[in-house]
């Protein structure tokens, strides 16, 4: 009986690789252990903001908005802090006049806590009055959080108010 060598497509690779695991070491894995980061994003309901007028005598103007936090990377997490900043706007472009612009921003959350593919709902209050008297403004937030992996992030969203 004659015997045929069959030749591999894959080149002599795969037995080297089983030679050297036969042995215990880790030459041939390919596996990266090195952990990922979350990946989150931030999206603005309702969208767009409307302002109404505001109940408190201070302010003119109230707005009220729901900033969601996704994280998508399969990897937990906890929010560490949200800032909002109200800036005086036209057109959707911040208007920088030098004059303070007054406004008090509450900030809502039931948890801190990102659940890996989960999503925290975060709803902000801002009363404000603007120098120039009218109603649209711009609120950049931006949400800061360390996964459970050690990775630090912010990610920022800029709101505006009609």
């Amino acid at each position: 009986m004659k015997m045929r060598r069959r030749r591999s497509r894959t080149g002599p690779w795969p037995l080297l690789c089983l030679a050297v695991s036969t042995l215990g070491l880790p030459a041939c894995e390919t596996t990266d252990s090195t952990p990922l980061p979350a990946e989150i994003t931030l999206t603005l309901s309702p969208d767009p903001v409307t302002a109404v007028p505001s109940t408190d005598t201070d302010h003119q103007w109230s707005a009220q908005f729901t900033v969601t936090v996704t994280e998508s990377a399969g990897i937990s997490g906890t929010i560490t802090s949200v800032s909002a900043v109200l800036y005086e706007a036209a057109g959707g472009i911040v208007v920088v006049s030098g004059e303070e612009v007054e406004y008090n921003i509450r900030v809502d959350s039931n948890t801190n806590s990102l659940a890996a593919n989960g999503s925290v709902p975060i709803l902000f209050s801002a009363d404000y009055s603007l120098p120039g008297g009218g109603r649209e403004a711009a609120v950049d937030v931006t949400v800061s959080m360390i996964d459970d992996n050690g990775y630090s992030q912010s990610e920022a969203i800029r709101i505006t108010v009609q």
